[in-house]
């Protein structure tokens, strides 16, 4: 077992299964219901938390 960065696991989750990995982030986002959040707003977090290349391929899947 080796420790990854987080940015670097969800990145490789997302390119292994793009869709799922995209249902299961609109499903989180969805959930976010106090305050409800959108999903630019989780996206703009996430990269503020470092995991810009992950929220890079989150917006280029919604985008598609």
């Amino acid at each position: 077992m080796k420790a990854q960065h987080p940015d670097f696991f969800i990145t490789n989750l997302i390119e292994l299964n793009p869709l799922d990995a995209l249902a299961a982030f609109k499903n989180q986002v969805a959930n976010l219901k106090n305050p409800p959040v959108t999903l630019e707003k989780v996206l703009e977090i996430l990269i503020k938390s470092g995991l810009k290349t992950a929220a890079e391929n989150f917006a280029r899947l919604l985008q598609a």
